[in-house]
């Protein structure tokens, strides 16, 4: 827009500049009537400084717009205007030495600024570090916890195991007591037909020989039938006892596989919190290494009025 007043050599606009509210330099007080220093906000009005490289520019420019108001028409018709104050620069604004002074102060902002974003990244890293810590102490605490809670548990099983165990070798002790016992009754008639027998030959004399022979071949076969009772009972408690063994170890081996399935499903889910939880921290780590450059965006306001004509 001013360029049409001829080739401009430089042009300035402060406000646009993120670094000027830093910079001390004494040549930024603007010309503005009304106005002690920059602003660096959403502002209605602020300062533009433009050098042309002939003088001669520089004065049509001065005749142009003193007292008048700059307009923007639309591609709708519609018509905006915005006052405008024009005046020299009595700042030595766009001086090579001032340019020169206010880049090197940008350059040392600029520095500034990034030594804080590293010591602020730093205090990130410092911060997730600790989080990422703390974490881990506390997944340490829970598996410790778990832990602690699996042998708990394992005792519990164990002493029920042993009650059990003993509850079950009492019941056999008393069901061969009681085997005993109808031994000892069966070792009784035994004595009894023995004194029978005894007896018997006592009046062996008053029966007849036949009836004699026969009652010993009856007690004979119930002295036999009596003793295999006898071992058959051995053989049957026995044989109740092996499968009582038997029948325990594979109790105890089911209980075992069924106990190493749950601590392999409970490795198997620790790893996979522990994989998702290591890819969380790399995408955050990831994320936080991304700096972004920081804008200002700022608008102008002007007032609606229709053309001059």
């Amino acid at each position: 827009m001013f360029s049409q007043f001829g080739d401009i050599r430089c042009m300035d606009v402060p406000i646009l500049d993120p670094y000027r509210e830093e910079i001390t330099t004494p040549s930024v007080t603007p010309i503005s009537s009304g106005i002690t220093t920059f602003k660096f906000g959403q502002d209605l009005v602020f300062d533009v400084y433009i050098q042309y490289r002939e003088y001669m520019c520089f004065v049509k420019c001065m005749e142009a717009l003193r007292g008048m108001k700059l307009m923007h028409i639309n591609k709708d018709g519609k018509a905006h205007t915005a006052n405008v104050r024009v005046d020299f620069d009595k700042t030595k604004h766009l001086t090579d030495k001032v340019i020169k002074r206010r880049e090197l102060e940008a350059k040392k902002i600029r520095a500034l600024l990034l030594e804080k974003e590293r010591k602020k990244q730093a205090e990130r890293e410092y911060e997730e570090n600790k989080m990422r810590e703390l974490a881990r102490k506390e997944r340490e605490e829970r598996e410790e916890k778990e832990r602690r809670k699996r042998e708990r548990e394992r005792k519990r099983k164990e002493k029920i195991d042993e009650i059990r165990k003993a509850e079950e070798e009492k019941q056999m002790a008393i069901d061969i007591a009681k085997e005993e016992r109808k031994i000892l009754i069966a070792q009784r008639k035994l004595e009894s037909i023995r004194l029978l027998t005894e007896l018997f030959n006592k009046i062996k004399k008053e029966k007849t020989e036949e009836e004699l022979e026969r009652r010993e071949r009856e007690l004979v076969e119930e002295q036999k039938r009596l003793a295999e009772e006898k071992v058959r009972r051995e053989a049957e408690a026995k044989r109740r006892r092996i499968e009582d063994k038997a029948r325990e170890k594979a109790d105890n081996e089911r209980k075992e596989k069924e106990l190493r399935e749950k601590i392999l499903a409970v490795m198997k889910e620790k790893e996979e919190r522990r994989l998702a939880e290591e890819r969380e921290a790399l995408r955050r780590r990831l994320s936080g290494q991304v700096r972004l450059r920081s804008a200002v965006v700022l608008s102008k306001a002007f007032k609606s009025k229709p053309p001059h004509r």
